[in-house]
């Protein structure tokens, strides 16, 4: 009870004094942080899942076919991983029998190129694995071994002709919803998928191959889908307490043994784990846990596959929170005890998805965080943090550790880029780095110390550490300590977790030293699976000497692609570059640290042109600074950017034939003129001006801009040393006047007796690109019955007026100058006249049942006399996504199935009902 306390304290302070560690994009610590928690933790297995289906977070849609920003988002994920001391990635590479690699038996993935099968410049697979290792980052592959389909709504009309449905169309289960996946119960698909891992294991380095949780379908399985692989194939369970569900488990057992035996075959020391529903099932769940189970609905069972030795680490999906009848708190220790007793390791998923944008704040008042720890403890459980917050996120990785867990698998990986605070938070308890756990049941021995330390410089001049590479070792472990404290044996020594700087696959790192005090080094090597070699010890007591300048040479004058270069000195790991436009280094510094080469390209830095610069170097090594170069000054000859003038930025009303002029230095050859239709960019596509001009010149459009249209204009300036960077965007806007008056021609005004469907007719309107059409029971407007826009029509049609209804309509043109004068009202009636009201509208009434229950959603509507109705469903952006109902309903309560599958979003359905329209939002949470 009071280790319990203890510990919960703890959480509650971390969240009360926000403790965390910051990062910065250009300077890497040396030193790492102590954890926040009650102790650090040397191995533990930390990674986000990076799904790629429907490019959920990697590749982005919007880069489908942009392969190198597919690579630039990847790099950036990666380097934030890093930044909050994960140390491996769980990426989605076999989405729907398809791949993100290059596969011999599959296409490549429509995620990648839109369409399936487009082959992509590069292997994305392969890029993970270089850009991961670099950073130390494990990179396990995550494959779905079944599906077929991820999508129904186009009847999987983007199979490619490779595609194994394509080519064994027998092998497939169909579901009544579309949804397809691979026969498990076939042995010819337990060989297939067993042979596409091994050749995905053979052909890359990869850390571990990973499957997620879709065995056979959540929706239910219906016996009549794989009744012919049962009678082939199924026959030793009949007679047993459940033939078909204990065919379909060994089913998968079977699959997953055949994708164990390939992995072994091939690399042994490659982890495969699963992920499988947070509820195991089988008559075992723990005490107060209720619900679905992996077991009875999706056939799976993943204690026998730890029973059998056929997987290295199980990841349940405990996408709950504390407390309840899915309690987290009791979830986690139930698998922790399990895969503790049949030896394998135990990562649990958690469901950083379900965290708002804006999750309530971990740091809530002093009183509020220590009385939830006291009734917390009074308790004798672990209560929730009301809900997902960052709070609970922190406190289920306490939970995990306390239970035996060796780490945390998040889904997703776009959280922590969503998600505010995530990451800060995520440091609370990631506050050191960590080395993945250790497989023990497969062999394995600590490889030798490394030898022969030496400080070298790289091909592209950076300096770095280096050591003869140890035989048996996949990486190497690198400890940093301050001179003043004592090393002891980095394996026992329970700071070493704090002190671990950096994990390289490498037999060399980069040393980007903290020069606040004296550092030595410690580096191990590591085997494949986890074991550690003892450490060889580096330090140097000596500072670096003083650095000599080479490039630019004193008061050279240089262009706008130059580079500075130095001499390398002794003793030192890395540079800081000064510059400034003061000999003192007080006006305008740039400070450039943690530089491990002895160049440095300054195009970043954006200087300005025709300015004198002045600029020295100091060398850092472990035992501090050294003494900074003499101080060298250079001259950019380039001009200075140039200045519009005119048109004046946010000018509105301007000419459709404007005058650009400019201001530019004295020193400037020519200037560029851009002008843009669009504000992101000035594409091929968009830019309507291009052209280098006289640096004292003006420039008349000669073809006439749009009406109504924001241009952007900027520019550069040019000379024989180089080019500007362009200016700052400035944007103008031309005038357009708006349309006239909107005129009727049918109906006429005080028509009787009129048909449906109505045909509502206008004269055209100059310099109208719609109209906006209002119809109501009431002379004044006072509610709309009808609201139609028509674009680029002078016609429409009017249906579900009610008859014997007098209404009321008037029209108004529009363009994007803005909106003409109302027209005239014109007043008719459908049938013959009758203002009476046969029911009140307030009776019409429209809900929806069962929301997020998946098969089962329905919409209850209320029509007080029956007739006509139709109800549309609508996306967020106003697009109609289905139309549910179109027909005769009888008087009082009906239903109608929403049977369109959403995803998680906001929806709304609007019902039409003889022309009293309502409108329902509603939310789906899942998807």
């Amino acid at each position: 009870m009071r280790k319990l306390f203890i510990r919960l304290l703890v959480v509650a302070l971390i969240g009360i004094f926000g403790i965390s560690a910051g990062f910065s994009q250009t300077v890497v610590e040396l030193a790492p942080k102590e954890a926040a928690n009650e102790k650090t933790y040397k191995h533990e297995f930390r990674a986000p899942w990076i799904a790629s289906v429907s490019n959920i977070d990697w590749p982005k849609a919007a880069h489908k076919l942009n392969y190198e920003a597919q690579k630039a988002d990847l790099i950036a994920m990666l380097d934030h991983y890093k930044s909050i001391n994960m140390n491996a990635i769980v990426l989605q590479v076999r989405p729907e029998c398809d791949a993100l690699y290059n596969s011999a038996y599959e296409p490549w993935s429509r995620y990648l190129g839109g369409i399936q099968g487009t082959v992509p410049t590069y292997d994305p697979l392969a890029f993970a694995i270089e850009q991961g290792h670099k950073r130390g980052i494990e990179v396990h592959a995550w494959m779905n071994p079944y599906r077929l389909n991820a999508s129904t709504y186009d009847d999987g009309n983007y199979y490619h002709e490779t595609h194994i449905y394509r080519e064994h169309p027998e092998w497939a289960l169909e579901y009544p919803s579309g949804k397809n996946i691979l026969n498990p119960g076939l042995p010819e698909v337990q060989t297939y998928i067993g042979e596409v891992v091994r050749d995905m294991v053979k052909n890359y380095d990869l850390d571990g191959v990973h499957f997620d949780d879709y065995f056979y379908a959540y929706e239910g399985t219906p016996t009549l889908l794989d009744s012919a692989a049962f009678a082939d194939y199924g026959q030793e369970f009949i007679g047993t307490s459940d033939p078909r569900g204990n065919f379909r488990r060994a089913s998968v057992n079977k699959m997953v043994k055949a994708v164990y035996n390939a992995i072994q075959d091939q690399k042994p020391w490659v982890r495969f784990g699963v992920s499988p529903f947070g509820i195991y099932g089988n008559g075992t769940n723990p005490p107060g846990i209720s619900g679905m189970d992996a077991y009875n609905s999706i056939y799976c069972d993943p204690v026998a596959w730890m029973s059998e030795g056929t997987v290295d680490y199980i990841t349940p999906q405990l996408y709950w929170t504390t407390g309840g009848s899915q309690d987290y708190a009791t979830l986690a220790p139930f698998w922790a005890d399990t895969s503790a007793h049949y030896n394998r390791h135990f990562y649990p998923g958690q469901g950083t998805y379900r965290l708002s944008d804006n999750p309530t704040s971990k740091k809530q008042t002093l009183l509020a965080q220590f009385w939830s720890g006291i009734k917390s403890v009074l308790s004798k459980k672990t209560k929730s943090t009301n809900g997902f917050t960052l709070a609970e996120i922190n406190l289920q990785i306490q939970i995990n550790r306390d239970a035996g867990a060796l780490g945390s698998i998040f889904f997703s990986g776009k959280d922590f880029f969503r998600v505010n605070g995530l990451s800060e938070s995520i440091m609370d308890m990631y506050g050191n780095k960590a080395l993945v756990p250790i497989i023990t049941w497969k062999g394995g021995t600590a490889p030798a110390v490394p030898t022969n330390l030496r400080i070298e410089q790289t091909d592209n001049k950076k300096t770095v550490l280096r050591w003869d590479a140890v035989s048996g070792a996949r990486k190497y472990a690198i400890y940093l300590y301050p001179s003043s404290e004592s090393t002891g044996n980095i394996i026992t020594d329970i700071a070493a977790p704090k002190n671990l700087f950096a994990v390289v696959y490498a037999n060399e790192v980069e040393v980007l030293p903290d020069t606040s005090e004296p550092h030595i080094l410690l580096i191990t090597a590591l085997d494949p699976y986890g074991y550690e070699s003892e450490p060889v010890m580096y330090a140097n007591e000596e500072l670096p000497g003083g650095v000599g300048l080479v490039l630019p040479t004193m008061n050279q004058g240089v262009g706008n692609i130059f580079f500075f270069e130095w001499q390398q000195v002794n003793n030192a790991f890395a540079y800081t570059l000064e510059i400034s436009t003061s000999p003192t280094f007080i006006e305008n510094l740039m400070k450039i640290e943690g530089i491990s080469s002895t160049t440095y390209d300054p195009t970043g830095l954006l200087l300005a042109g025709e300015t004198t610069y002045f600029w020295r170097v100091v060398g850092a090594g472990l035992s501090g600074s050294g003494v900074y170069s003499d101080v060298w000054s250079f001259e950019t000859k380039y001009p200075t950017k140039p200045v519009l003038l005119t048109p004046a930025n946010g000018e509105t009303g301007s000419s459709t034939l404007p005058q650009f002029s400019w201001q530019a230095s004295s020193v400037t050859s020519q200037v560029l003129l851009q002008v843009s239709k669009a504000s992101t960019g000035f594409t091929e596509t968009s830019t309507i001006i291009n052209s280098w001009l006289s640096a004292d010149a003006v420039f008349n459009v000669s073809a006439e801009l749009y009406e109504y249209t924001t241009y952007y204009v900027r520019l550069k300036a040019r000379n024989e040393f180089g080019e500007t960077e362009f200016s700052e965007i400035s944007s103008f806007k031309t005038m357009l006047q708006p349309p006239g008056k909107m005129v009727f021609v049918n109906p006429q005004n005080q028509a009787d007796g009129l048909e449906q469907p109505l045909q509502v007719i206008w004269e055209n309107t100059d310099g109208a690109t719609s109209y906006l059409i209002q119809v109501s029971t009431d002379a004044n407007f006072g509610f709309i019955t009808e609201e139609q826009t028509v674009f680029l029509k002078n016609n429409t049609q009017l249906t579900h007026l009610i008859h014997n209804m007098r209404y009321f309509m008037k029209g108004q043109a529009h363009n994007i100058g803005g909106s003409g004068e109302w027209s005239n009202v014109v007043e008719f009636v459908i049938g013959q006249a009758n203002l009476v009201n046969e029911y009140s509208l307030n009776e019409v009434n429209m809900e929806v049942l069962y929301v997020n229950v998946p098969d089962k959603s329905k919409i209850k509507i209320l029509l007080p006399k029956g007739g006509h109705a139709k109800i549309d469903l609508y996306d967020v952006l106003g697009q109609r996504k289905n139309v549910l109902a179109d027909k005769t309903f009888q008087a009082g309560e009906s239903f109608v199935d929403l049977t369109t599958a959403l995803p998680k979003g906001v929806f709304f359905l609007k019902l039409n009902y003889e022309g009293f329209k309502t409108t329902q939002k509603f939310i789906n949470f899942v998807d």
